[in-house]
């Protein structure tokens, strides 16, 4: 499997992701003051709000660390911690 069979799989089924979310689009442009940079899907959880997936099927420190970063990060946190990780 690949990053893109991984994506497809979401686009077609985003209830695996979240109930209610729809994903409105692919390979969204997000800019920084410094760089931009494509995250994999843009979309809408059910109440509405906004949400940017970057799909992995690999994913270590450097990678949350990669995340975590992005503007558009509230909830690393709460991810490191469903996947086992820690803050460096």
């Amino acid at each position: 499997m690949y990053e893109e069979d991984l994506k497809r799989i979401v686009c077609l089924h985003p209830e695996l992701v979240e109930e209610g979310l729809v994903v409105e689009q692919e390979e969204y442009p997000v800019r920084t003051s410094q760089t931009t940079y494509r995250c994999d899907l843009k979309g809408r959880d059910r109440k509405g709000g906004l949400v940017f997936i970057e799909l992995k099927l690999e994913a270590g420190h450097s990678v949350v660390y990669q995340i975590s970063i992005k503007p558009f990060s509230k909830k690393v946190g709460s991810l490191l911690q469903l996947f086992g990780l820690t803050p460096r």
